[in-house]
Parts: C-alpha cells; structure tokens; sequence
C-alpha cells in the first residue's frame, strides 16, 4: 500500500524523458532488485548497483544520491502497484457486499504481491533500517485507511457516527504487520495469514455489534 500518487514522496525519483536515459534507470532499478533478494538490503550499495547495471557509477550518482535512495525508488514503485489494486478494491465494497469474502481476498492478493520477484520481502524487511521507507510505509498506513473509512461507510453496516476511523486504521495496520511477520520467515508462515483473516472478520463483525448496541 502507498500514500497517493504524489511524486515527492522520495528524496529522488527520476523520470528521465529520453528513451536511453530510461533504460539505464531501469537496469539500476533491476540490478537492485536483484541484489535485493541475493544479499538483502545490507548487501547492497552503489559500487555493485553500477557494476550489476552496467554502468559507471558516476552514471549512478545522476539518478540517485545513495543506495537509500533507491531503495526508496523500489518501495514506493512497489507500494503504488499493491495501493492501485486496493483501491479498486475499495470501490467495489458496498451495501451487498460479503465483508468476510471481500476482505480474504484482499489479504491473499497483497499475500501472494509480496511473493513475485522475491526483492518485495526484502524492501518490506528494509524498513527497520530505512528510515525513508519507514516515512513511506506511515503515509501509506493513514492513506489507505483514510480510503477503507470510506469505504465502510458506503457499505451502511455501521450506524452514523460509529467510529470507523479507527476501525478502518486498526484493519489496515494489523494486515500490513502480520504479513510483514509471516514473510519475516522462509518459508512464510501460511497458518498465520490464514488466521489473520479470521480475526479481521472476526474483528469487523464485532466492531458492527458494537456500534449497532447488540454486543453483549
């Protein structure tokens, strides 16, 4: 998940307008990437990015200051492409939508986006040392919730004024780390996502019971 489609959120992110100048960013990116899921985020710097690239590393430094930068090139490239799949999926909920189904889905495809390429568990792992991509991943967390707040309005399951701010920020917090656990192992821990969808619905149920004055 990402914040928005905002440009600035990294210090660097190049947008080269010539075809060649596109092409070296996209092999420093894929070198990278590469790295990544050979040596993890420690293993990587710029001598080895340029080498893997096949470029110099003066060519290197046009684009990106560090390796931190890059780094932050790879999360936030990663964090649209899982933020464009749910909000799509946020505007598909609705009143007849099966809360339970709807919400399984969606944890299984961030799951399974996590997986392809093997660099995305490593720039997930980065965060503990990143700093920058720490600030990426809060602007994300308050973006997307911002978003499943709205969406659970729409769905008219919850009584005006039920506080669904907070239920839509726990949702999306509580997703984001237990897959960042499950994946912190190899293999991933498959029982513990299976039963963090458990607990969301659990979770959302309760929390209609609540507002709705039928808990008991």
């Amino acid at each position: 998940m990402t914040a928005n489609n905002d440009s600035g959120i990294t210090r660097h992110r190049p947008a080269p307008q010539q075809a060649r100048a596109r092409a070296t960013v996209a092999r420093i990116q894929e070198a990278a990437r590469d790295i990544l899921v050979e040596a993890g985020p420690h293993g990587l710097n710029t001598n080895l990015i340029a080498e893997r690239a096949g470029v110099n590393v003066a060519t290197l430094y046009n684009y990106y200051p560090d390796k931190f930068a890059v780094l932050e090139h790879l999360f936030s490239d990663f964090e649209e492409q899982r933020a464009g799949y749910v909000r799509e999926q946020l505007e598909l909920l609705g009143p007849d939508s099966d809360l339970a189904e709807w919400a399984s889905a969606i944890v299984d495809k961030l799951a399974e986006m996590r997986t392809g390429g093997g660099y995305q568990i490593a720039l997930r792992r980065a965060l503990v040392s990143v700093p920058g991509l720490a600030g990426l991943d809060l602007d994300s967390i308050v973006s997307i919730s911002k978003g499943l707040e709205t969406a659970l309005a729409r769905t008219k399951r919850w009584p005006e004024g039920a506080p669904l701010a907070d239920v839509a920020g726990l949702v999306v917090e509580v997703i984001t780390n237990t897959l960042d656990a499950a994946f912190a192992q190899s293999p991933p821990d498959v029982a513990k996502i299976d039963e963090l969808k458990t607990m969301v619905d659990a979770y959302l149920m309760r929390s209609i019971a609540v507002a709705q004055g039928d808990a008991t």
